[in-house]
């Protein structure tokens, strides 16, 4: 291989806010996790204190809270404890770059499935550009659609442009199961038949992604620098969210901020697009996975690591694609990735994990724990809200217990606030300050659950054929209702929002039923509500059901997503046709201040001033 320069981040200041801003998370993790384990520990102590005293019921909502409050709180430890482990040496990682002819050859992969033709074509196009020898990379769209059209785009692009290597490919009647997955199995297959034999290296590219040119030169090096790195790939980018998007996705926290701590391990997470891998690590461990369901990132990744290879994340941002906007594809889109989150659970008895030490095995699924326990718990939590929320103390209050776990929580709440705005400036500020925004999606995750469960949970049949979300969110539009009431009544009735009415309609009503029972307010009931609802982290959880499920009715009263389509995202060479991401297009758009500064400035307030209250009262 020709020699490796290091290239310059677009905007260096930028880059060097990011890291700094990292680099003081990790060095301030360890106060939000010393800060809260202390406070929890307090608060179960508090809780055996009253053992003997208090009343079977009573007792049972002091544990019950105690669980939801853990719960609610758990994963902001983990990020700290995740921080405090992983970030020890940790360095900002290099843009590399690939310089001269004399570069490996990369089969690159283009799976595709009934998506438009406009789409395909600028992917295809975009990748056709890269700057890399045209002679060291074959591009080859695996068609599980068998479109004629498609085929036919495939013969034209290779009559424009001689000199790149296209190839279309297509499984036809062998289409049964997994499909993306099973079709770059496939493909990998396809091209041991082709002039010269399988690339060293392949690569996998959604149909819907907009690769920049440096994509390949700037990926390939992070596998030739190291004989155990087996996957390199750039994390999903978007350049069709609106700025003030309802509902923009939240996993910029793990994509740019807790994956980069991975990647210096050569523990990345796969991201499902955009990566370049080596043949030679994938024969190891048997091919490509095929028992995944939908998606390819999760598992592959994990199935790797498990092997003794290294996946790694390029923190550049090499593609640009579509991400869901409507309600409807959101919801879609969070039911299939809990359906493919909670399928890796069957690496455990899959055959390609047999012979691997149950270390290797639970130490691979850790990652799965995390983005799934949490779930589970706080889908038990929202009716356990409902319960405690009509009244009856949430946590003890006799003596100077009330007043230890005010003054407690309030250090520990607000050491993890501190902590959470450092990641949000180290993910370039687009990561709310507060968790909770993230609680209305629960009730099409646990649709992807029991999806599982009816469909044999670990099961390789009854597989529906994978589309890219582009593909999602052009059907989507096509159907979707241009008046408001049309609109309204796909949202409420058929995507499932009659579900967070409902619940905000009841918690409204338990709160205000606890309200009356305790106003006026007199000093001893002041005091009783505050071990109530007006105990605030428990005025904190409830803050965030009202606001999240108030989101089917903010996502109706904000801008039409759909107002812009997808060419006025794009800067398009009217020669050539070549379409990129305009610059304003793939920022992401941050917080809304309600979601973000607002409910947390309240809740920060809030907690300052409810230990005063106790004291002074």
């Amino acid at each position: 291989m020709g020699a490796v320069t290091e290239a310059k981040p677009v905007s260096v200041s930028r880059e060097q806010r990011r890291n700094n801003a990292l680099n003081r998370a990790i060095a301030f993790g360890k106060f939000p996790l010393l800060t809260g384990l202390i406070y929890f520990a307090w608060r179960g102590v508090s809780i055996v204190q009253t053992l003997g005293t208090a009343s079977g019921p009573q007792l049972a909502l002091y544990i019950t809270f105690f669980v939801v409050e853990w719960t609610f709180a758990v994963s902001g430890l983990m990020n700290a404890l995740l921080l405090t482990g992983l970030g020890k040496g940790w360095t900002p990682q290099k843009r590399l770059r690939a310089v001269g002819k004399d570069l490996p050859r990369v089969d690159v992969f283009c799976p595709c499935y009934g998506e438009g033709l406009d789409i395909i074509t600028d992917t295809l196009k975009a990748v056709l550009a890269q700057d890399y020898p045209k002679d060291r990379y074959r591009v080859v769209v695996l068609d599980d659609g068998g479109s004629e059209s498609v085929k036919q785009l495939v013969q034209q692009l290779k009559k424009s442009t001689p000199a790149a290597q296209i190839f279309y490919a297509a499984r036809g009647a062998a289409v049964k199961i997994h499909s993306k997955a099973a079709n770059i199995a496939f493909g990998l297959e396809q091209v041991k038949t082709f002039p010269g034999g399988a690339a060293p290296y392949f690569a996998v590219l959604d149909i819907d992604m907009i690769t920049g040119e440096n994509w390949l030169r700037g990926t390939v090096p992070f596998l030739e620098e190291d004989e155990q790195v087996a996957l390199a790939g750039a994390p999903q980018k978007f350049y069709n969210l609106p700025q003030g998007f309802t509902l923009a996705p939240r996993f910029h926290l793990d994509s740019d901020v807790i994956q980069r701590l991975f990647d210096a391990k050569g523990r990345a997470i796969c991201q499902g697009t955009g990566y370049v891998a080596r043949v030679k690590s994938f024969d190891a461990i048997g091919g490509f996975p095929t028992m995944v369901k939908q998606e390819d990132s999760f598992i592959v990744s994990i199935i790797l690591q498990a092997y003794g290879f290294k996946s790694r994340l390029v923190e550049e941002e090499h593609q640009h694609g579509l991400n869901a906007l409507t309600y409807t594809d959101m919801a879609k889109l969070q039911t299939k990735w809990m359906t493919g989150i909670i399928h890796g659970y069957s690496l455990f008895a899959h055959p390609v994990m047999k012979d691997k030490p149950m270390g290797a095995k639970i130490s691979g699924v850790i990652p799965i724990l995390h983005m799934t326990l949490l779930r589970f718990w706080q889908m038990l939590s929202l009716p356990a809200i409902l319960a405690l929320a009509r009244g009856g103390d949430v946590v003890p209050s006799s003596g100077n217990s009330l007043f230890i776990s005010l003054a407690l929580g309030c250090v520990a709440y607000s050491s993890n606030y501190i902590f959470n705005w450092m990641l949000s400036i180290a993910s370039n500020d687009t990561v709310s300050l507060d968790d909770g925004v993230r609680l209305w999606n629960l009730p099409y995750q646990l649709k992807g659950v029991l999806w599982l469960v009816k469909h044999q949970i670990f099961g390789e049949t009854k597989m529906a054929a994978f589309k890219t979300t582009g593909a999602d969110v052009a059907h989507t539009r096509s159907l979707a209702s241009k008046t408001a009431l049309g609109k309204a009544y796909r949202v409420i009735f058929g995507d499932g929002g009659w579900m967070h009415l409902t619940y905000f309609a009841l918690l409204a009503a338990v709160v205000a039923t606890n309200l009356r029972a305790a106003l006026p307010l007199q000093t001893r009931s002041a005091y009783a509500l505050l071990a109530s609802i007006a105990y605030p982290p428990f005025t904190k959880i409830i803050l965030d059901c009202f606001y999240n499920a108030f989101v089917p009715i903010q996502y109706l009263l904000s801008p039409d997503p759909n107002r812009n389509t997808r060419e006025d995202f794009l800067v398009r060479d009217a020669k050539s046709g070549l379409a990129r991401p305009k610059k304003e297009a793939i920022t992401p758009p941050t917080p809304a201040f309600w979601g973000s500064a607002g409910v947390t400035g309240f809740m920060w307030l809030y907690l300052i001033l409810a230990p005063l209250w106790v004291a002074l009262s």
